[in-house]
């Protein structure tokens, strides 16, 4: 059974909805229709995992704890792959709904993705705004995600992907006002013809 809790949420995503229904179409006809993901990964087979997702977000889970338990076997952890996995394993949980869980796995990947370029640093931050709705949590994701910005080139898909999540994340502060701005700022870049190139890593890296 549903508690209050659980239909402020489903109350939340439904609202929230309604504002950004454009800006998604917009976005998967212009970026990626074949990707719920708000950056598709460079590296192929962590793609199709995202592909996955969509498909079959258990199936995902369960391909992707095996992928993990490989990769944290290493004697030499492989710092890209390994928050690589856990974006992909915060995007399935948050398909199901399982905001703890897609939480725990954003922490854990950030950990390994430390650049503010990082295009999977953005991700995570991105899915970390889908999955967060408590006060303190909320500020905490607004802090990161506004940090990470400032370093994007304007128009680009990092951008954008930040924008929609400060959008989410304004419209759970009550400031519909603000949202609005964000999501329309969102949109409007992603239907400008731009250099919308993701950023390269940086050699400065920018802590959790």
């Amino acid at each position: 059974m549903c508690n209050s809790r659980c239909a402020g949420r489903r109350a939340s995503r439904a609202g929230i909805a309604g504002i950004i229904l454009l800006l998604s179409l917009s976005w998967t006809l212009a970026f990626q229709p074949a990707a719920a993901a708000c950056l598709p990964n460079s590296d192929p087979a962590i793609r199709a995992l995202q592909t996955l997702v969509d498909q079959d977000a258990n199936a995902a889970l369960r391909k992707v704890a095996a992928l993990l338990k490989t990769e944290l076997a290493n004697p030499v952890a492989n710092p890209q792959r390994l928050a690589s996995l856990y974006s992909v394993q915060a995007q399935a949980y948050s398909i199901l709904e399982l905001e703890s869980k897609a939480r725990d796995a954003v922490f854990k990947g950030l950990k390994f993705a430390t650049d503010n370029t990082d295009p999977v640093r953005i991700m995570l931050l991105s899915l970390y705004a889908e999955n967060v709705y408590d006060q303190a949590g909320i500020a905490a994701a607004v802090k990161v995600t506004e940090e990470a910005q400032a370093v994007q080139n304007r128009g680009s898909l990092e951008d954008i992907c930040l924008l929609i999540g400060r959008g989410l994340l304004q419209y759970r502060e009550d400031r519909e006002d603000l949202a609005i701005g964000s999501l329309t700022q969102a949109y409007r870049s992603s239907t400008t013809p731009a250099d919308r190139k993701s950023t390269r890593l940086s050699s400065s890296h920018i802590p959790t």
